[in-house]
């Protein structure tokens, strides 16, 4: 009978003694510190980086490939040469174009600096000449009628007043020529004018043979090597124009909480510890894709984001709701519907909380002080005993 009792007893007092040493014995428990922290609510999807704008680069005028100065992937500025044709012949003609501007210009300074005193000094020689003449010829009259010469005498001081006469208008029209309204100086002006536009359109079409980034950006695509053949209009380049955009397509369930000007943070899918980079919604589909079941957004990437490489695969966390400086914690610490386990004296001891607001996986209260000690739900009960395990920041 005795050994019966022992076989019932020796049981339930190991029960016993095990539940008394697991209600003595503390547990070791997660905790969490509630402290000010920024909280966020946000959509979450996958998206690829892409260029702003894209720019189909070609030539006005055929010609065949002499140089490509760039390749796929490299970063350029806006009038930085990307690729030339051969060009001799345009070459050729805007060095002929400059000397003949330059004869030109010289005859034209000619004319202002040297050629005006010239003449100048030519009719006033010219006037002195025909007045000399002139006093000559009417003497030659006088004495010619008191006899005192003969008539060939007479004659020659005449052809000696027509002559210097003549040279007189000579000198007069040359000067006319060539001053500021005059038609000689005019035509100077003129000539240099037609040089000048003739060495524009030969530079024209010397710039015609050499292709320059418009923008800055980062070329996309090359069609044309070395020695190829170019049609006008022929897409021989493809410009990518920075900053880049992010495409992501968010469930249509949620395309109701998005609008342009949200915030979202975006980081690579291929590299996820490196650091996250800021864009802003500028673009919501006005359409939703029924057969996806997903609508298209468009963010703009910060200026910041000049190592992003395009088409990279991204992970975008839109920002729907923000706040700063809130006291909050993970979701995971709640118990039930409302309820915390908190730390106090060494034990666990549930608080029911009627102010709680949540935002994805943070629960933000205005009910309890910071630096509360929450414990991790599992496992706990009112009174026990309870020591501070590892601490969650998250």
């Amino acid at each position: 009978m005795k050994k019966w009792v022992w076989r019932i007893l020796i049981p339930v007092i190991l029960v016993a003694v095990f539940l008394l040493y697991r209600n003595l014995t503390p547990q070791k428990v997660e905790y969490f510190v509630l402290e000010p922290r920024n909280v966020l609510e946000t959509i979450v999807a996958a998206g690829r980086v892409k260029f702003s704008q894209e720019v189909a680069l070609a030539f006005q005028v055929p010609g065949v490939v002499q140089e490509v100065r760039v390749k796929e992937g490299d970063k350029v500025r806006a009038g930085d040469p990307l690729i030339t044709l051969e060009d001799t012949l345009e070459r050729s003609r805007v060095e002929l174009a400059k000397t003949e501007l330059a004869l030109a210009e010289i005859n034209l300074r000619r004319i202002v600096e040297y050629q005006r005193e010239l003449v100048q000094e030519e009719y006033r020689r010219a006037t002195i000449n025909r007045q000399a003449a002139s006093d000559q010829y009417q003497q030659a009259q006088l004495l010619f009628e008191r006899g005192s010469i003969p008539e060939e005498e007479l004659k020659n001081a005449r052809r000696n007043w027509e002559t210097a006469l003549s040279l007189e208008n000579a000198a007069r029209l040359n000067m006319e020529n060539i001053r500021e309204d005059g038609p000689g100086f005019l035509e100077a002006k003129a000539q240099v004018e037609r040089a000048r536009l003739q060495l524009s359109q030969a530079e024209t079409d010397l710039q015609k043979k050499s292709l320059v980034a418009p923008l800055d950006g980062t070329i996309t695509s090359l069609s044309k090597s070395p020695g190829e053949f170019v049609q006008a209009g022929e897409v021989v380049a493809v410009l990518g124009k920075n900053p880049f955009q992010v495409v992501t397509n968010v469930d249509e369930r949620q395309y109701k909480k998005i609008k342009p000007g949200m915030k979202a943070l975006v980081s690579e899918q291929a590299n996820p510890g490196k650091e996250v980079l800021a864009s802003s919604i500028v673009q919501v589909a006005p359409a939703i894709d029924a057969a996806q079941g997903t609508i298209e957004v468009t963010l703009l990437l910060d200026d910041s984001a000049g190592n992003v490489k395009p088409n990279a695969a991204v992970n975008v966390e839109i920002i729907i709701r923000e706040e700063q400086g809130v006291l909050a914690f993970p979701r995971r610490y709640l118990s039930g519907e409302n309820a915390v386990w908190v730390e106090k004296d060494g034990k666990a001891h549930p608080q029911t909380l009627s102010d709680l607001t949540f935002f994805d996986n943070w629960v933000k209260t205005t009910e309890l002080p910071s630096g509360t000690v929450l414990l991790n739900p599992n496992g706990l009960r009112e009174g026990k005993r309870v020591t501070l395990g590892e601490r969650s920041i998250e």
